[in-house]
Order: structure tokens, then C-alpha cells, then sequence
């Protein structure tokens, strides 16, 4: 048995996991110590204070955000960026006997999207016109934050070519950052 982000098993489809290369590092450091890093001898676990994903500031904006077009009949997709390692294939090289070496799981990632790009594209049928579509794609930050250098060259690279692709960082507010001033610029 796998320790640690490994230790899943999916209902007979393929299971991506995604982490950074500073976590795969971790888990190769689990791998050689045989195990996950525990609690010392004769001391109890500490349970781990972390917050929920749903009290993060920036998943309540999004939720706001995802909630509001979704009730005006936009589509909206996530868009997912990173590298992933498919757990299918890991359990396979695991199953042949083949060693989890950096290499061997390094050929098995799998990278999509590009860096930067925004989180949801949000998309919409025009009324009485089949072929036409409002469309935008945005990224939510939390309060007072701002996109990093990648998201902002490749919102103004999409913006330049005639795409809406904007950012916000609060969903009702008077400031060029926040949601519900720009929907109704554009789409009252």
C-alpha cells in the first residue's frame, strides 16, 4: 500500500492525482523512509489546523461569481492548469514490479494548460441568434490580492486577440475590480 497522496482508489476509471514537484519530492522522501513521517514514540498525533476550502475568501468570491451567472443560464467551465500524475498508470507500474523511481513517475506526468491562464470561462447563447455566444473567461482573487505576473501577461495577451478576460477580487463593490459593476457594463 502507497503512503500518502497515492493511497486512493477510483471506481474503475482513471484517477489523476496533480501535485507540485516540491510535493512529489516529499513523496520520494516518504518513499525511501517506508512510510509517512508520524507522530514520534509516545506522543499523540496533533490534529492539523487547517481551514476549510470553502472559508478561503477567494473560493467565496468564485462561489458568488459562479452563482450569480449560473442562475442567468451561462455555462461556465473550469479550466484546469498543472501537471498531474494519473494514478491508473502509477498503479500499473506498481503492479508490473517496476520501481517508483523519479524517473518512472517524470515520464508518466501529464501537463495541460498553459501557466496563467484564467480559472473559468463563462459562455452563453445570444437569444434569437443560433450561431452567436457571449463569452469571457475569469480569474477570482481573494480581497485585496493580485493575479501573478503569468496570469496578468496572459489575461492581457487574450485580451489584445478581442477576448473579455478579466479578474476580480470582490463580487459588489465600487472599485475596477469587482464583478458585478463590469456584468452590467457589458451584459445588462
Amino acid at each position: 500500500m502507497l503512503p500518502g497522496p497515492l493511497e486512493r482508489s477510483g471506481a474503475g476509471g482513471l484517477m489523476v492525482l496533480r501535485m507540485s514537484q516540491a510535493q512529489f519530492g516529499l513523496f520520494q522522501e516518504q518513499q525511501r523512509k517506508g512510510g509517512g513521517a508520524g507522530p514520534k514514540e509516545g506522543q499523540p498525533r496533533q490534529p492539523r489546523q487547517r481551514r476549510r476550502k470553502d472559508d478561503l475568501p477567494e473560493n467565496i468570491l468564485e462561489g458568488q461569481i459562479k452563482g450569480f451567472l449560473e442562475s442567468r443560464g451561462w455555462i461556465l467551465t473550469r479550466n484546469h492548469v498543472g501537471t498531474f500524475l494519473p494514478a491508473g498508470v502509477v498503479m500499473r507500474l506498481i503492479e508490473s514490479g517496476t520501481a517508483l523511481t523519479k524517473e518512472a513517475l517524470f515520464r508518466c506526468m501529464v501537463r495541460i494548460g498553459q501557466k496563467g491562464f484564467p480559472d473559468w470561462t463563462a459562455t452563453r447563447p445570444v437569444p434569437g441568434q443560433q450561431y452567436r455566444r457571449d463569452c469571457f473567461e475569469f480569474e477570482a482573487k481573494a480581497p485585496g490580492k493580485r493575479p501573478s505576473p503569468e496570469q496578468r501577461l496572459c489575461l492581457e495577451k487574450r485580451a489584445a486577440v478581442g477576448l473579455a478576460c478579466v479578474w476580480f477580487d470582490d463580487f459588489d463593490g465600487d472599485w475596477d475590480t469587482s464583478f458585478l459593476p463590469w456584468y452590467r457594463e457589458r451584459f445588462a
